[in-house]
């Protein structure tokens, strides 16, 4: 063969490759979107009329048990398949934004702790803790994404 055969042949391979792993990647994401619908689902479906958002024992406990079951498989295993079908530049976007959000809590946490302690602030709470983690996370993937 020439050169130029397999430079072309190396090349329709690479496409194909890429391909394939775009193809697995967005399957990816459509399993863990109706994981999550799921599980979104579920949670309304049962919760009990006229309960608060933060209620405790708003949902039956075999709900809870499944959701639970449900979203620790979409978000250990899914994230693992989702990471293998990424690209290095994919994946270095995902990395900054989890280092982002955990900075949110390395940082938001012991500040707000310390003017809990002093009186200026209510004590930390966690659902808050989380939503400025993942609000952070969101927000520098699409800021790496698409700068």
């Amino acid at each position: 063969m020439t050169s130029s055969t397999e430079a072309a042949m190396v090349e329709a391979d690479w496409q194909a490759r890429a391909q394939r792993r775009k193809a697995r990647w967005y399957a990816t994401c459509a399993i863990l979107l109706g994981m999550g619908l799921l599980t979104g689902f579920l949670l309304g479906y049962f919760e009990k009329d006229g309960t608060d958002l933060m209620a405790a024992n708003s949902i039956p406990t075999s709900i809870a048990i499944l959701t639970v079951l449900i979203m620790g498989v979409a978000l250990t295993v899914g994230q693992y398949y989702f990471v293998a079908s990424s690209d290095e530049l994919e994946r270095r976007n995902m990395l900054n934004a989890v280092a982002m959000s955990g900075n949110v809590i390395l940082v938001g946490f012991p500040l707000w702790f310390i003017l809990w302690k002093g009186g200026l602030v209510p004590a930390p709470d966690a659902f808050a803790l989380f939503a400025a983690a993942y609000t952070a996370n969101i927000a520098t993937y699409f800021w790496y994404k698409f700068r």
